[in-house]
């Protein structure tokens, strides 16, 4: 990752301006969005100015950002300094620390906090007893995923989550909405091991589906395929 510093005869207020901010030293999870990844990151700290996190993707000085956190909000800034898989981003509008920080979302009363996730479509399993249910993953966090499976599961049934490149994670049923279940982790996935994953699943996506900007060519080779397999 790119290291790069603000000139510090550029900004000499700058320690009285970090001064007059409330920093609060945190270590959360949140989803960072930028204009090539949305990728999980581990915020540091979070003032009523900006924030401090450890960083997953190449992030450059002057990217447009947005941070998620758990109340749903999405914070807008744009990246001060990055360095050693760190950045500093200052937020566009000064923030309001505990609503940031806190579980519920003060524009939406009906909002059920949650960790932010990642939406994946891959396959999975779920292991209930002597039974295994096959079906989707729909998104993911360190400490929970949204699955769809063909049956219902009761709330609180204890289950293991089983993906390709992951080991076994022991889960609980929290909630079931048709085909759609959630699912929360006994233990927090650690996250480094988390965003490996993503990352090798998408790096077998662009793999495993070119990007064309004329849709023809992939259905004629489509439909080559099949007359190969056929003959």
């Amino acid at each position: 990752m790119n290291s790069q510093r603000i000139d510090a005869s550029s900004g000499s207020d700058l320690p009285e301006r970090r001064a007059a901010r409330r920093e609060v030293m945190i270590c959360r999870v949140g989803l960072l969005h930028s204009a090539t990844a949305q990728d999980f990151c581990r915020i540091v700290n979070i003032s009523t100015g900006g924030f401090m996190a450890r960083v997953y993707h190449d992030v450059a000085v002057g990217d447009q950002v947005r941070i998620e956190m758990k109340s749903g909000q999405l914070l807008a800034g744009q990246v001060a300094w990055a360095r050693e898989g760190h950045v500093g981003v200052e937020f566009r509008d000064v923030v309001d620390i505990e609503a940031a920080l806190s579980n519920r979302n003060i524009a939406d009363a009906a909002y059920l906090p949650r960790l932010p996730r990642i939406e994946v479509d891959y396959r999975m399993r779920l292991r209930c007893g002597s039974r295994y249910h096959t079906g989707r993953l729909c998104d993911i966090s360190h400490g929970g995923a949204q699955v769809q499976i063909s049956e219902s599961l009761s709330p609180e049934t204890s289950v293991s989550f089983m993906v390709r490149d992951l080991p076994p994670i022991p889960a609980s049923v929290r909630w079931t909405r048709g085909t759609r279940t959630g699912l929360s982790f006994n233990e927090s996935v650690p996250l480094e091991l988390l965003v490996r994953w993503i990352r090798s699943r998408r790096a077998e996506w662009s793999r495993s589906v070119p990007i064309r900007s004329d849709p023809a060519p992939q259905i004629v080779t489509q439909l080559e395929r099949k007359e190969r397999r056929n003959g």
